[in-house]
């Protein structure tokens, strides 16, 4: 319902109540009648302002869900300034509306503030602690010796790729909610499923373990960016893809804005994801990208 239209329908309706009490003090005119009508009125308020409850409520959640759906592809720095430029911004909304003696947009904006941006804000600025404490320069160089999988028709070679040294940061590891254990459990499913195009698992246990050590903050090992082997064709890339974010549903501890890691470990690790771009792959990212026949996760 239109915001003008609303108040204008509900300010009718106040008008009729009141001259309708105002007919029934003055004059003898039938009261049944006119309480009949005065109730009709003040049902017709009450609906009008019920319907306005509704769209704003309505209003706010279509809000609050393309805030998420936009800062989810930011940074921590980038989300918060964000952030805070909404806050700024509403705050002033909210200033002229109480100047101008206007509840019904006073209220809406007290909403959007209270109950959408400052708990954003308080979990970006967690965020960004943690990107503080964790963004201390750390280089290292890993040579490793690395078990091939045995296969006459390889779909990927299976060797490590060493790329260029990185620096650890917040974005280079992720911290979940998983213990060791389910982190290496779980992605170790991985040297256990097989890939049907030539029933042969999708890893080596030991690049998995490399894998998960090296990019999991739990295991407290350095951050160095390498390539991984997985036996995948490119057509496949979406048993991966989805693999990881079911991951992410179950052990991710705060689901706000922190997909992108998970979209950065499949960039940094995997060849087949290196030149996919951040902002599509975490569209992609999504219970509607479920595969035909998915890498199992379940017992």
């Amino acid at each position: 319902m239109d915001e003008k239209k609303s108040i204008e329908a509900i300010e009718r309706a106040q008008l009729r109540i009141i001259t309708g009490f105002e007919t029934l003090q003055k004059s003898s005119v039938d009261r049944a009648a006119m309480s009949a009508s005065l109730s009709k009125a003040f049902n017709a308020l009450m609906e009008t302002s019920r319907k306005m409850q509704e769209d704003e409520r309505q209003r706010q959640l279509n809000y609050c869900e393309g805030l998420l759906k936009y800062i989810e592809t930011l940074d921590v720095n980038d989300a918060l300034a964000h952030l805070m430029n909404e806050a700024r911004k509403y705050k002033t909304k909210l200033i002229q509306a109480t100047v101008a003696k206007d509840g019904y947009s006073r209220k809406s904006y007290e909403a959007i503030i209270n109950v959408t941006l400052l708990p954003l804000i308080k979990v970006w600025e967690d965020q960004k602690k943690i990107q503080d404490q964790l963004g201390y320069s750390m280089v290292s160089k890993v040579n490793a010796k690395v078990e091939p999988l045995q296969k006459t028709e390889p779909l990927l070679e299976q060797k490590i790729v060493e790329t260029k040294t990185v620096v650890v940061g917040f974005r280079n590891q992720i911290e979940c909610n998983a213990s060791k254990k389910e982190i290496e459990d779980y992605f170790c499913i991985l040297a256990k499923a097989e890939n049907p195009l030539n029933n042969e698992p999708f890893m080596t246990k030991e690049n998995v373990l490399r894998l998960v050590r090296s990019n999991f903050i739990k295991f407290g090992e350095v951050y160095t960016q390498n390539f991984y082997p997985i036996n995948l064709a490119s057509r496949q890339k979406g048993l991966l893809r989805y693999f990881v974010y079911e991951f992410y549903l179950k052990y991710e501890m705060n689901q706000i804005g922190t997909k992108l890691k998970y979209v950065d470990f499949l960039i940094q690790n995997f060849e087949l994801f290196k030149d996919d771009d951040p902002k599509t792959l975490n569209g992609n990212m999504n219970s509607s990208k479920k595969p035909a026949d998915p890498i199992p996760t379940k017992k």
